[in-house]
């Protein structure tokens, strides 16, 4: 098998911000600065603070990006070296023409954690990157401190319905070829921010306006739905997360030697919380938190609850 030398390259890196740069956050106070890399010819966006202590790397979700952290990264860079990146064919990172498994994920956070000389990283993972953590700890495992899994699939099949839809054929190409329409693209992202959150309105303004901001600019890049349709279409069905998914999880958690953090929101409607009791039941070495009055990210609606909890794990 090749190694993530062989596969990914660091060709460049630079420091610079898109010229349509979205409205900065000034709640958290300001949005880190973009830095771009190439990684396996992908120009890359990530970011990164902190002078000290150990390492931390920050996954988003499907069809998300960096700023799904801006509630949490500079907090966690006042005692700690902090990292975020948009994965290929989310954010501002370019998207790929090979297959979006979850292997190919876990091995191109592997090249960027390679390439910024970081020997061991605690990972936190929100929903999708929170199953490339654990992908990751089992194929890095010397690489690998502790795990914050944030409503992660790999232990359950139920999945909303919006979800499951977008990764049938029929429906997935009406999803990417509706993202012309920009009446339709900006209503969806209305949607999708409510989808993901229990009550928008415990959400900072800006932080909100933010995040259906930059849903609303990736749906418009050429092929922006792909890595998408092309996740779900692999992991899902219209009956849920697939089995045989499922099944190579149990294997995979079942390997994780990492202390993880399983941080759930009691009132999560894209991914059920009561697959957080199944990964405490899975895992070997974990333990499960629950944040009432939340939905699917809780470091955006319950941020100083969430950086508090995950802080003091992290730091024990």
């Amino acid at each position: 098998m090749s190694t993530p030398e062989d596969r990914f390259v660091v060709i460049d890196s630079v420091e610079t911000s898109p010229e349509d740069r979205f409205v900065m956050i000034d709640s958290v106070k300001t949005s880190p600065k973009d830095r771009f890399i190439m990684l396996d010819s992908v120009k890359t966006r990530y970011w990164k603070a902190g002078d000290s202590g150990s390492p931390v790397v920050f996954l988003h979700g499907i069809g998300a990006f960096s700023e799904t952290w801006l509630m949490n990264f500079n907090v966690f860079s006042k005692v700690h070296r902090v990292f975020a990146l948009d994965f290929p064919g989310h954010g501002y990172t370019h998207s790929i023409k090979r297959s979006h498994t979850i292997e190919y994920f876990a091995r191109f956070i592997d090249a960027f954690i390679t390439s910024q000389n970081l020997d061991r990283v605690h990972l936190i993972g929100n929903s999708f990157g929170g199953g490339i953590a654990l992908q990751y700890a089992t194929l890095f495992p010397g690489k690998t401190d502790k795990l914050v899994l944030v409503a992660n699939p790999g232990f359950g099949r139920e999945l909303s319905l919006p979800l499951r839809l977008v990764g049938l054929p029929i429906a997935g190409k009406f999803f990417i070829r509706s993202r012309n329409n920009e009446t339709a693209r900006r209503k969806r992202s209305i949607s999708i921010v409510k989808g993901i959150l229990h009550d928008m309105d415990r959400v900072d303004g800006t932080m909100r306006e933010t995040l259906i901001d930059m849903y609303y600019r990736r749906s418009g890049v050429p092929h922006g739905g792909w890595a998408v349709h092309d996740i779900l279409r692999r992991y899902t069905s219209l009956l849920g997360i697939k089995r045989s998914f499922i099944g190579e999880f149990d294997r995979i958690v079942g390997e994780v030697e990492a202390s993880a953090l399983i941080v759930w929101g009691e009132n999560d409607s894209v991914i059920p919380p009561k697959q957080g009791v199944l990964g405490l039941e899975k895992m070997r070495h974990a333990e499960l938190y629950t944040i009432k009055e939340c939905g699917h990210m809780p470091q955006l609606e319950h941020p100083e609850e969430f950086n508090r909890v995950v802080l003091q794990f992290l730091n024990h």
